[in-house]
């Protein structure tokens, strides 16, 4: 529709002007713009003088120059500097926006975002401080082009569609803004123009030309009443008298002596049929059908016949083809059907070229598929109704398949049809791609603002439901793989857009989760997808740890995206390391030590991840027995790599960086006790044990964790003595370290000492190893009662906290000396002798020794030691009083005392979590020792599944592990840990 056209018979001849007149000439409506917000007049003249650059011009004009010219990022800095308003900055920005419309590469989501930003600096206040008809003009002109006609074009054939409809009706608004200032403008100005008799051309030209603007403006509106009317939704009361108006307005130009005629009349049935009403619907049947009855009939006042018949050829077209729209519109199947037979009957009767035939083609398999979707509508059985739908989405298959161009447009506004609640199994594939490519369009438009504003703290468009839509479109295309138009590239496609639009939802952790399982599924079948989307979940998983790194789900994340990064065909080594030591902290020992032996030479971790293959070595065979082969040969490994690992620490201790240097001192110590501990296991050797840690005290003077190491490194001296059976070179090696750091830093490392000793008992007891049980013990009974006998001769400040300690030492010594005793009354009562001495720690005098050991701070919150109460509890059990057992452990449990199933420790600046056995013997032998004292069960059994559905498969730990499975199957035989439906929270605890 050609906007100039209406009446061909104005008395004056117009200065035609095509639709792409030059952009550039928008600088006037900005420079005018400036003017009238500053008051300095005339701007626009600068540029007419002798172009002497940027330098010469006014902050105004430099403005509107730098805008002209695309220099955005400079224009944004003079604005940012000159504080010029945020009003004139948009329209300013706008500028540039409309200058990239020109781009004939721009994909459509990215033509509406700038079409966008043209709008948004085109405000009411802007418009009216422009006074240059001719740039308003030009203006208005230009968004129809680039931003309505496309649109409007969609909603005529098309029909209704309520995005399209909201997408341009703000540009439709602005285009009548402008439209209606043209014409004030112009009609202004050319009332004031003075034509200085008939050889003044200058003056009659400057007329002619205003009052071209003002008719073509006028006219120009009229036009965009209709596109408003047609952007309006369906059932807006408005829409009636808008296109009433204009269809008023239009019917001064339905005279017989307008050879525009037949124009004028589709105009005005356009308007009639958006009108919505039996009226309109009646009046537009007859303005089509007076175009189509004055086929071939030239009118009087045409000037040449030949022309005037080919100019009304596409009037005929349209008569014809918006004749049968509008029954459609209308509703009336039959009627539509009869009309577009009509259609193309005259189609085959037309004689045109190829091209033209092509697009009528695509005209016609629109309009005839929005007619078999009307008659399945109005269908009165499934039978026909079923049929119309399949024959409607055939026709559009193969109209994409002949115009694959075209297949956004179709797809999309085949959505306008469909129920977007209808659930994805129930639509065909069409219909899927149709959703996808909602979804694609979103997340085209969320990637160009962030282009087009990359510094903007403004929120991205979003839409999750739409992308919700699409995302399960696109997982229903997977499902469907191998069926009918499913092949391998769409359901390839269809996995990794469901991850993108999951991502575009703001669902980062599902989308993370996605892309990893794209990474996977296609690794073989389309490497570079895969790698893409592999790429995209490592950015999501950093985002997320960035933003909650303590999350369980994180973790899980990070479980999932290190192995299938370094593992074929992706091969990332450069994350080996870092999900090796990862691998560490889990105490998945054997897992680490395999990662850490796939580093190369030429990776920059690989001295570091030598240090740590030996750790995990080290750490796998800790839980052996001593006289399984394979704790051998990792050991045995292990020490092969001391000597290298030793070096590159010791190189690093004399980094100027004072924490890389004290944690390479750490890490060399360690190294140290590693070696020491391999002499008397492996080599058996606890002479060169002794000989290792000789100069130990020196290595790690000063370090954080000094204490603890000097401990184990007491630990395995006091055990090489005892190997060689210098009992009392052990107790006298140890007394001289104490009195050496003396006090609290000698109690200290003693504390370590005695924990590692407990330490190893317990992953002794833990593979099994009674010879290196019976060892360990027979160590501890020799050395504490002598720590207690001296500690008991030592006075100072320190003294009593000092005697606590090591007389709860001695207890649980003895306690753990009946479990060696082979005679069952000595074990007796070498047990009570210890329940004894630990009822004594227990007593108030006891406590209040023990309360010496703690922290000032901490002192007015404690109960009692955790450490006593347990071993109480455990002699009581032992003794066989089931029900003072039962006391002892249910307040352990009910005040959470001995802390949670896992324990988390660091070793060499990594966190290594560990099964907490104290937890999970308190837990189990509460829940027995109720049930075998007759205790009433129900609140146990609750509290036992609370365990399960919490904890999972850490339940029972390395040791507890096999007793709760039984308790489980005796007290909850219906529970299935591993069935989600009996794993809902309890709703009660004891």
């Amino acid at each position: 529709m050609n906007h100039h056209d209406l009446d061909r018979t104005s008395k004056h001849t117009r200065c035609r002007r095509s639709a792409s007149h030059d952009r550039s000439r928008w600088f006037g409506a900005i420079a005018l713009a400036v003017a009238a917000w500053t008051g300095i007049g005339g701007v626009s003249s600068v540029f007419a003088q002798n172009g002497a650059g940027l330098n010469s011009l006014s902050d105004d004009a430099l403005l509107a120059e730098l805008a002209r010219r695309n220099l955005g990022q400079l224009l944004d800095r003079v604005m940012e500097d000159a504080k010029t308003p945020e009003d004139l900055r948009l329209a300013l920005r706008s500028r540039i926006s409309l200058n990239q419309l020109e781009r004939a590469d721009l994909s459509p989501s990215r033509r509406y975002e700038l079409i966008r930003q043209v709008v948004a600096g085109l405000t009411p206040n802007m418009v009216a401080r422009v006074n240059d008809p001719k740039t308003l003009y030009e203006q208005a002109d230009l968004l129809i082009q680039d931003g309505i006609a496309s649109d409007i074009n969609t909603l005529e054939y098309w029909g209704p569609s309520p995005a399209t409809q909201a997408q341009v009706r703000p540009v439709v608004e602005t285009a009548i803004l402008l439209a209606e200032r043209a014409h004030i403008t112009s009609t202004d100005q050319m009332s004031k123009v003075v034509v200085r008799g008939p050889d003044d051309q200058r003056g009659y030209n400057q007329f002619i030309e205003l009052e071209n603007i003002s008719l073509d403006s006028e006219q120009m509106k009229q036009q965009l009443a209709y596109y408003r009317a047609l952007a309006m939704d369906v059932a807006d009361p408005q829409r009636d008298p808008t296109a009433r108006g204009a269809i008023e307005y239009l019917t001064a130009f339905d005279r017989e002596d307008n050879p525009a005629r037949n124009f004028v009349r589709i105009m005005i049935g356009k308007l009639h049929s958006v009108r919505m009403n039996t009226d309109g619907f009646d009046a537009a049947r007859k303005a089509f059908n007076d175009v189509i009855t004055s086929d071939g009939k030239v009118p009087p006042e045409a000037e040449n016949a030949d022309e005037w018949i080919a100019a009304d050829f596409a009037n005929q077209f349209e008569a014809r083809f918006f004749l049968a729209a509008l029954e459609v519109t209308a509703q009336s199947p039959d009627a539509a059907r009869k009309a577009f037979e009509q259609l193309l009957d005259w189609q085959k009767r037309a004689q045109v070229d190829n091209d033209l035939k092509a697009q009528w083609a695509v005209a016609n398999d629109i309009l005839e598929y929005r007619i078999l979707s009307l008659q399945a509508q109005r269908a009165t059985s499934p039978d026909l109704r079923a049929n119309k739908t399949d024959e409607a989405t055939r026709l559009l298959l193969r109209l994409i398949d002949k115009r694959p161009e075209l297949t956004d447009l179709i797809l999309t506004q085949l959505l306008t049809t469909v129920d977007p609640n209808t659930p994805v199994e129930k639509l065909d594939i069409l219909l899927l791609k149709a959703r996808v490519g909602e979804g694609e369009k979103i997340v085209a438009q969320i990637e160009n603002n962030a282009i087009a504003n990359p510094s903007s703290n403004a929120p991205t468009i979003s839409e999750p439901a739409a992308l919700n839509r699409a995302a399960e479109a696109a997982r229903e295309i997977v499902r469907r793989a191998g069926q009918k138009d499913v092949d391998n590239k769409l359901v390839e496609s269809a996995r990794y857009r469901e991850a993108v639009f999951v991502e575009a939802a703001g669902r980062n952790k599902d989308a993370a989760h996605l892309y990893l399982d794209v990474a996977t599924a296609l690794a073989k079948p389309n490497a570079p997808l895969a790698e893409i989307a592999l790429t995209r979940g490592q950015r999501l998983v950093g985002i997320l740890r960035e933003e909650n790194p303590n999350s369980p789900d994180v973790e899980t994340l990070l479980d999932r995206v290190f192995p299938i990064s370094i593992a074929p065909p992706f091969k990332q080594s450069q994350y080996a390391f870092t999900w090796g030591v990862r691998q560490q902290r889990q105490r998945k020992f054997a897992e680490a030590a395999e990662t850490f032996r796939q580093i190369k030479k030429d990776d920059p971790n690989y001295n570091e991840s030598r240090y740590w293959l030996l750790r995990a070595l080290e750490n796998q065979a800790a839980p052996l027995p001593a006289t399984d082969p394979q704790r051998n040969q990792l050991l045995t490994d292990a020490n092969k790599l001391i000597a290298d690992v030793r070096k590159f620490l010791r190189d690093r201790t004399q980094s100027t960086d004072d924490a890389v240097r004290d944690r390479s001192r750490s890490q060399l110590a360690y190294v140290t006790l590693l070696g020491a501990r391999i002499a008397g296991s492996v080599k058996n050797d606890p002479r060169e044990t002794i000989d290792l840690l000789k100069a130990f005290e020196d290595e790690v003077k000063g370090l954080p964790d000094e204490s603890q190491l000097m401990g184990d490194a007491m630990f395995m001296r006091v055990g090489a003595f005892m190997a060689l059976d210098r009992v009392d070179d052990a107790v006298n090696s140890l007394l001289k370290l104490i009195d050496q750091t003396g006090g609290q830093r000698g109690g200290a490392i003693v504390r370590g000492m005695l924990e590692r000793l407990e330490g190893e008992f317990d992953q002794a007891r833990s593979a099994g190893d009674s010879t290196r049980m019976a060892t360990l013990q027979k160590n501890r009974a020799a050395l504490t009662p002598r720590l207690v006998e001296w500690a008991s001769r030592q006075t100072g400040p320190d003294a009593q906290r000092q005697l606590y300690i090591y007389k709860r030492y001695n207890a649980e010594t003895q306690r753990l000396a009946a479990d060696f005793s082979p005679e069952p009354a000595d074990a007796t009562s070498r047990r009570e002798a210890a329940l004894k001495l630990f009822l004594e720690l227990d007593a108030p005098e006891g406590f209040k020794q023990y309360q010496l050991t703690l922290p000032e701070a901490d002192r007015p919150r404690a109960r009692y030691d955790t450490a006593v109460a347990l071993s109480i509890a455990r002699l009581y059990h032992d003794l066989g009083n089931l029900d003072e057992a039962r006391n002892r452990y249910g307040r352990l449990a009910v005040d959470r005392a001995v802390g949670l199933p896992v324990t988390v420790r660091t070793e060499g600046g990594v966190e290594i979590e560990s099964d907490n056995d104290a937890y999970w013997e308190t837990i189990f032998r509460w829940i027995d020792t109720s049930k075998r004292t007759n205790q009433p069960t129900d609140q146990f059994k609750t509290y036992l599944k609370e365990q399960y559905i919490r904890w999972g498969d850490r339940v029972g730990g390395s040791l507890w592990k096999s007793q709760f499975e039984s308790l489980r199957k005796e007290l909850i035989p219906e529970f299935d840990p591993k069935d989600p439906a009996s794993t809902a929270p309890p709703t009660n605890t004891p």
